[in-house]
């Protein structure tokens, strides 16, 4: 797996890392079902159940009434909207999980207009959605109730502006100069909103995405070979806590830990690699390392002792190690596009020795020639290697395993059936299996998403198929749609486990 591949993962760390400036800018958006295949196989105890749920994840149907908020409530109601002045109604500050409401008004009835959202990162890559509509009867338009004429998404979808956006030009951002204060800039999304008409620019907004709420306490560490940082939600009680593991991009995977803290989670973001002194990649990490976390968690005066963890990829294949290997530090676990392997050599070791050995990575070289992956028209999959070494050396395979059936605490697996990084879905089935044949107690629910790839996040972001990195392109499986409409229900999912203790 590449370093920049799960840098992506936009819940691992910044999202501005997630959308740089080589990610494929002409993500086709065709689907027209807003519906959402999920299959999710929960077990407590030694009780399968399966659950085949088809769930409707349409924020608005066309005939509901949708409550707005009192200022545009006031607005409409009291007619005090000036038809020659159009203004944007919406939330300007919101977390960036947080469903909102957009509502254009002043306009005249049933004009068309075209809503725009874009959002430029900080290297000054720009990302833009748009949405057509025909205002109705009294010159509203609300996204939430509303299906586009035309626009870079289908349906009805109050967040759809969000999702959307795919890559366009480099530009200058002009926002710079306007946002609210220095912490809307260094823990939150600008956004500007613009509304045009057949003469050109006739409405604009710009709006806050944050991932952090000003309320939370921030604790960096930085002391006995440990990098992380701990956020800890505004509260008098002492709270359990989640150690938030990011993928082979490394680093401190702030973004997701403080948008957990700030659902009211309290999340400690912990390097394994790639920053200060620890390995630069996803070798040769010692599990000492973590130990030593486990400590400094357990006796910090904040937090209760209870200690959950959070996993993306490679992250998700450590969580699952750790909690076969200290099962007794550890509460809750969740791995989102997990492995029920070890997937490279000399990743893991504890008292200087490799903790098991790699899972075999089968190249074809007779028909993975050179001009044949990697470019746009055929990119490179991963996956198709990994599954090579599953069906043909499947003694490897079976060494590589990791002991999950050590594990003591319930564990929620996340994935992908499209994933194309590596065979996410197949590897839960195989945790699952082997959990079954050791007779395991513990409760374990399988979240799977057949249409989704590797970057099953939190909601309400722009998602990404393809990427370049190291003169190659890259599929890491699936479509926006199917992806964003799998990250909603997960994301859910996610904090409500997290919470249940």
């Amino acid at each position: 797996m590449t370093k920049l591949a799960t840098a992506l993962f936009f819940l691992t760390s910044s999202l501005t890392l997630a959308f740089g400036s080589n990610i494929n800018e002409s993500v086709e958006v065709s689907e027209k079902s807003f519906e959402v295949q999920k299959t999710a196989d929960v077990v407590v105890a030694d009780e399968v159940v399966e659950v085949n749920e088809m769930s409707d994840v349409v924020v608005a149907e066309a005939d509901e009434v949708v409550e707005v908020n009192e200022s545009i409530d006031v607005a409409v109601n009291e007619n005090s909207i000036d038809p020659c002045l159009p203004e944007i109604f919406c939330e300007e500050q919101s977390l960036i999980d947080e469903e909102i409401e957009i509502m254009v008004v002043g306009l005249k009835p049933n004009q068309v207009v075209t809503l725009e959202a874009s959002w430029t990162t900080g290297d000054q890559v720009q990302w833009i959605s748009f949405a057509q509509f025909r205002a109705d009867n009294n010159g509203i338009v609300n996204v939430a109730d509303q299906a586009p004429l035309q626009g870079s998404y289908e349906g009805v979808d109050s967040m759809g502006l969000f999702w959307s956006m795919k890559m366009g030009n480099v530009v200058t951002p002009d926002f710079w100069d306007i946002l609210c204060d220095e912490f809307c800039c260094r823990c939150a999304f600008p956004m500007t909103l613009r509304v045009f008409d057949e003469n050109g620019d006739i409405a604009k907004k710009i709006i806050c995405r944050i991932t952090l709420n000003p309320d939370v306490e921030v604790i960096q560490l930085r002391e006995n070979g440990l990098i992380g940082d701990l956020f800890i939600p505004n509260t008098e009680e002492n709270v359990p806590v989640v150690l938030v593991l990011g993928g082979s991009e490394g680093g401190i995977p702030d973004g997701i830990a403080q948008l957990m803290s700030s659902n009211g989670i309290a999340a400690f973001a912990l390097a394994h690699s790639g920053i200060g002194d620890l390995p630069p990649y996803v070798e040769n990490v010692e599990l000492e390392y973590f130990e030593r976390a486990f400590q400094w968690l357990q006796n910090h005066p904040r937090l209760n002792g209870k200690i959950s963890i959070w996993g993306v990829s490679r992250g998700a294949e450590l969580a699952l190690l750790l909690g076969s290997m200290f099962p007794d530090f550890i509460d809750r676990i969740v791995a989102v596009a997990p492995s029920s392997v070890v997937l490279s050599p000399n990743a893991w070791l504890y008292k200087g020795e490799s903790v098991l050995p790699p899972a075999p990575f089968v190249v074809d070289f007779h028909n993975d020639f050179e001009n044949d992956f990697g470019v746009r028209e055929t990119p490179h999959i991963q996956r198709t290697h990994f599954e090579r070494g599953i069906f043909l050396e499947r003694e490897r395979f079976e060494q590589a395993s990791i002991p999950v059936e050590k594990i003591k605490c319930p564990i929620m697996l996340i994935s992908g059936g499209d994933d194309q990084l590596g065979p996410s879905s197949f590897y839960a089935k195989q945790i699952f299996a082997r959990l079954a044949k050791f007779h395991s107690k513990i409760e374990r629910i399988h979240l799977d998403y057949p249409k989704a790839g590797h970057f099953i996040s939190f909601p309400y972001i722009p998602r990404v198929n393809l990427f370049f990195d190291t003169g190659r392109w890259i599929n890491v499986g699936g479509t926006p749609l199917a992806d964003e409409l799998a990250s909603r229900d997960a994301w859910e999912h996610t904090i409500e486990f997290l919470c249940n203790y």
